[in-house]
């Protein structure tokens, strides 16, 4: 169960709150950015408290991160090589 403040005890919780976070499909690149740091930061924090899950939180803070840095690649590699504008009819 989540602690007395609302946050997420255990690796569990950690997934059950990010799954009903998780940003729509069509969500902006920079949505997915926040969405991956903040999961990072979560399950970081999550393999401080909950010490039965300590190594498996730490490889889901890991691949978040991960995630997090080829969003990133991408939202800078659209600024600098922005898509072409098709003109409607």
């Amino acid at each position: 169960m989540s602690g007395t403040n609302g946050q997420p005890r255990t690796l569990g919780e950690a997934h059950d709150a990010l799954r009903r976070a998780w940003p729509l499909h069509q969500a902006s690149a920079h949505d997915w950015l926040a969405h991956h740091e903040r999961a990072a930061q979560l399950y970081q924090r999550i393999a401080q408290i909950d010490p039965s899950h300590h190594y498996e939180a730490l490889a889901f803070a890991a691949i978040e991160r991960e995630d997090a840095e080829t969003v990133a690649a991408e939202i800078k590699a659209s600024a600098v090589h922005p898509l072409p504008e098709i003109d409607q009819p």
